[in-house]
């Protein structure tokens, strides 16, 4: 198995295990990143 699908397996796993509050914890820094980025940027597609 490639590492690539490895880790993309072991992610999945990872995300149906955790509680949605660690989950939470875990992205904030990227959440905070997105919001920054995408500050007065149109909503939608």
């Amino acid at each position: 198995m490639p590492l690539s699908r490895m880790v993309a397996s072991l992610s999945l796993l990872f995300l149906l295990a955790a509680p949605a509050g660690a989950l939470l914890e875990y992205f904030a820094p990227l959440k905070a990143w997105l919001d920054r980025q995408n500050a007065g940027a149109p909503v939608g597609w």
